[in-house]
């Protein structure tokens, strides 16, 4: 019995993976505490540009527009479309900056807790991390590290145009010329306002998020080691994921009961998980085809352009 648990413990060293040596976790590693949280952070908000935005325009569709020789073949009212979409995609993270402050403020907060630091809801100490960021996205938008994982090279030349500045339009949309004065307004309402509910919930999702990214121990931790980001996408929390991240759920839980007329907890939960599920991140054929649809009968009523095409269109976690 004795041997055949030391040969399974055997068995577990040799297959156990070591860090990855990739250029961009040798620089994540090579950060200190604050500039790794910073860039996790910035990590987080690009990749939700890249994905959400870039490739969910379909421009990076390896069916029908990616790579140039695919997207050449697309009629000119397309291209028009993807390449106006693309250009302007960073405009909207113009309008974050507080979401993402208090994102930024979650994450050091459980950087803080994980290594036993007093986090301190401080002007000074806020300041610290605020500048910090603003710093690395600096560094980003005027010497960036191109082997990095916030940096998606294939932007550079999407359609073949070197000159719509994908990624750095998008670090410089994170940066709006602040002054220190402005910037601890910014401090000074986040402090003020931080018990709102909303302000709650992105505090503590982000929180939640970095404890999975870094906890040896959460679902989300494995399918990062293993490298199979696309099920990423789709994995279920289990009940351990939650342990000591109850704001984390109840934030939204109770962000979802104001709109309830009344209900009770339970039904009030039986209703976030109707609505928030599965089909929140991948609509399914049927789902994708009655969207398919609903635009097609808009054209017949003349609402919607007749040259757009929805069985162009992709969505995310279909895989199209």
């Amino acid at each position: 019995m004795s041997s055949k648990k030391n040969d399974s413990k055997n068995d577990d060293t040799k297959t156990k993976k070591g860090p990855c040596n990739c250029d961009s976790c040798k620089e994540i590693r090579s950060l200190d505490r604050l500039d790794r949280v910073s860039r996790w952070v910035l990590g987080t908000v690009k990749w939700t540009y890249d994905f959400g935005y870039i490739f969910g325009s379909g421009a990076c569709n390896s069916e029908r527009t990616y790579p140039l020789e695919k997207f050449e073949k697309l009629d000119q009212a397309e291209k028009k479309y993807l390449i106006e979409t693309c250009s302007q995609a960073y405009k909207p993270f113009k309008k974050y900056l507080l979401f993402y402050v208090c994102y930024l403020f979650g994450a050091y907060f459980q950087q803080c807790k994980r290594h036993k630091i007093k986090f301190k809801f401080e002007k000074d100490f806020l300041m610290t991390q605020l500048l910090n960021f603003r710093k690395m996205v600096e560094k980003f938008y005027k010497e960036p590290n191109k082997k990095a994982n916030v940096w998606l090279s294939m932007l550079d030349d999407l359609f073949g145009k070197k000159d719509l500045n994908l990624n750095k339009n998008f670090f410089l949309a994170l940066l709006p010329p602040l002054t220190n004065q402005q910037l601890k307004y910014i401090v000074d309402w986040f402090i003020k306002n931080r018990k709102e509910q909303v302000v709650e919930n992105i505090f503590y999702s982000a929180a939640h998020y970095l404890h999975l990214e870094l906890d040896e121990n959460s679902s989300f931790y494995k399918i990062k080691e293993d490298g199979e980001m696309i099920d990423a996408l789709s994995f279920k929390l289990s009940q351990k994921d939650f342990k000591g991240f109850d704001k984390s759920i109840n934030a939204w839980l109770k962000f979802a009961k104001k709109w309830g007329r009344g209900i009770d907890d339970d039904t009030n939960r039986k209703f976030v998980g109707m609505y928030v599920n599965d089909r929140t991140i991948d609509y399914q054929e049927e789902g994708r085809s009655s969207v398919r649809q609903f635009i097609r009968e808009g054209q017949e009523l003349g609402m919607i352009q007749s040259d757009f095409d929805p069985d162009a269109m992709s969505f995310i976690g279909s895989g199209d």
